[in-house]
């Protein structure tokens, strides 16, 4: 479940809309550098998971929180918590948005820069 998390906060709504941000660049170009961001997402999870069962903490918060050499730990904890859940909330935010647009073309309706209607699909679809 840690790495799930993890991934999902690491990649976020960017995954969503790869397609879209690639169809400017070159096929090759896209495919290095999804290669090389995948890499480094596959290193960074498998050192917090390493860490983590080292510690024997599953929270990223308790796991800064746990170093016993910082001197500010417990301020670096409520930091990475609150950062957590911040970029949580963008990345679902992210995704709403991105849902409602692909609503709003399946449907024919423009939402681009209509936010009330946007917000209607949504409710009514999710």
């Amino acid at each position: 479940e840690t790495c799930y998390n993890i991934i999902t906060c690491t990649l976020g709504a960017g995954l969503l809309s790869l397609a879209w941000s690639g169809a400017g660049a070159s096929v090759v170009g896209q495919i290095v550098l999804l290669g090389v961001v995948l890499i480094l997402n596959a290193w960074v999870t498998h050192f917090l998971a390493d860490a983590a069962e080292a510690y024997k903490v599953y929270d990223l918060g308790a796991l800064i929180g746990s170093l016993h050499g910082l001197p500010t730990a417990k301020f670096w904890e409520a930091a990475c918590n609150a950062s957590i859940w911040l970029t949580n909330y963008v990345t679902l935010s992210g995704y709403v948005i991105i849902i409602a647009d692909t609503i709003g073309e399946l449907s024919g309706l423009d939402l681009q820069h209509n936010f009330k209607g946007r917000c209607a699909v949504l409710v009514r679809w999710v």
